[in-house]
């Protein structure tokens, strides 16, 4: 990961000091899709891309900005470890410069937990998400063999954290810091029929923030910059640039309000922008003995040299005598301030005054 190190560690920080996120954010995993030789690959059957190096992130539940993430390299023991587990850890870690701020976290049942949630609370925290039932601390006679048809609720109250089970297809269990026992009536469809059922507002706002990850992930795959290669570095390498374009673009939309563009149209004249440079010194090819502007603009004077050299602007013209072949007339005077031989007269002339003086 050496190789990329730096780049990871200047998205990261640039993306903490550019963008306020607003006050939902979620977090769940990402994928860089490869299948080479590696030690932390890992699959993933529940994700579009099922093979590949994971990616923990924190990102702007409504605008998808990736605020903070890191990539999983597998277990690592110089690391400080809490006893609360992987996903305690990795929730703690990516909201730590936001804690005490007002924000409410969305998080699946990979990361929830009751000790979780608490200890956000107490940094002025809220947090709601999916939780498994069998989690530490977690409320036994809640998961009790009662049967439940569609749309039943029960919720467990413990100071301000609230547990639910709501039965849809089958037992969903959410864990909330934000909610109470309030409920909503959704549009369901039952085999063939769309009928009304009672939903819980913690699922029905889960529902509507929990994708911020996965908004990202879609910016990002529509114009990916990644091409078929054996190297895994260089599938980092890619994504983290995706990464940034799309966190340039949430930026871009955030401050021209009035003239958005599409993303295709952004990435064109990003690129556009970054690479005239480079098309400008294609253009003119070569090793340039001095820059246009510096050969066309201020003082220049003709002294003579002591060594006989080609004169720059008839080493461009062709010779009557000598049939297609040019000019190689050889003199000793010569500009010091651009370091080249020119003939005293329109030789010096034309190139201390035209553009393109090879067509003179």
């Amino acid at each position: 990961m050496w190789k990329v190190r730096p780049l990871i560690n200047c998205l990261e920080k640039v993306s903490k000091e550019l963008y306020s996120p607003n006050k939902q954010l979620s977090i769940d995993e990402s994928m860089i899709g490869t299948k080479c030789r590696l030690s932390f690959i890992q699959y993933l059957p529940k994700k579009p891309t099922k093979w590949g190096i994971k990616v923990w992130a924190c990102c702007d539940a409504i605008t998808g900005y990736i605020y903070s993430f890191e990539v999983y390299t597998g277990a690592d023991k110089s690391a400080p470890k809490s006893d609360h587990g992987q996903g305690y850890d990795v929730v703690m870690k990516l909201v730590s410069p936001l804690l005490g701020k007002g924000y409410t976290v969305y998080t699946d049942n990979f990361y929830s937990s009751p000790q979780l949630f608490q200890d956000l609370l107490d940094s002025k925290t809220k947090a709601s998400g999916t939780v498994r039932k069998n989690r530490k601390h977690f409320p036994k006679n809640l998961d009790v063999l009662s049967k439940m048809n569609r749309g039943d609720c029960k919720f467990l109250h413990c100071d301000n954290l609230t547990i639910c089970r709501w039965f849809d297809n089958r037992d969903v269990f959410c864990l909330s810091t934000c909610f109470t026992n309030s409920t909503a009536t959704i549009r369901r469809r039952v085999g063939k029929e769309w009928k009304d059922v009672t939903c819980p507002n913690i699922v029905v706002d889960y529902n509507k923030r929990m994708g911020g990850v996965d908004l990202a992930d879609q910016a990002m795959c529509y114009y990916s910059m990644g091409r078929k290669t054996m190297k895994w570095w260089r599938r980092v390498f890619w994504r983290l640039h995706d990464h940034a374009i799309t966190n340039a673009y949430v930026l871009y939309k955030a401050n021209y309000k009035d003239t958005i563009k599409r993303q295709k149209d952004f990435r064109m004249e990003l690129a556009y922008s970054l690479t005239t440079t480079a098309l400008e010194l294609r253009r003119h090819p070569g090793r340039p003995h001095t820059t246009i502007l510096s050969r066309l603009t201020g003082k220049h004077y003709i002294y003579r040299s002591s060594n006989l050299k080609r004169c720059t602007v008839c080493a461009y013209k062709k010779s009557s005598s000598r049939g297609t072949k040019y000019k190689d007339k050889k003199i000793k005077t010569w500009c010091p301030k651009c370091n080249v031989h020119l003939c005293v007269g329109k030789c010096f002339e034309a190139y201390h005054s035209r553009v393109n003086y090879k067509k003179f």
